[in-house]
């Protein structure tokens, strides 16, 4: 299954990256403005652009790694796996995304690459 990786490095904390992957507030500081919902394992998160967007389960909660399902979008999303992990080093933080187990790597996968 082909998977999108990407890593982001920054000089902010690794608690604050966390906030903002992990946080309703967070959310909509960077993705969309209209997100809501419940960050903690097991609680849904649904984001809008409008009236339409992705409705996302929280399968993985921990203090430097979340992981999401997707489970109402675009029909090439529902079923795959979002996720961030904070790695910090001695010189910045990392952040590592992941939009894993697509089912085959189509135009819209390759669109969705360079919208995260």
């Amino acid at each position: 299954m082909p998977n999108i990786c990407l890593t982001f490095g920054t000089s902010a904390k690794p608690e604050e990256v966390m906030r903002a992957v992990n946080t309703i507030d967070g959310l909509n500081s960077w993705w969309t403005s209209d997100t809501s919902g419940d960050t903690s394992k097991g609680g849904k998160i649904e984001f809008r652009f409008g009236v339409h967007g992705p409705d996302m389960h929280v399968i993985q909660n921990d203090p430097d790694h979340v992981i999401w399902e997707i489970v109402a979008a675009h029909e090439e999303w529902v079923g795959t796996k979002v996720g961030f992990k904070v790695i910090p080093d001695e010189k910045q933080t990392h952040l590592m995304f992941k939009h894993a187990e697509w089912r085959e790597e189509t135009p819209f996968m390759h669109h969705c690459t360079m919208k995260w």
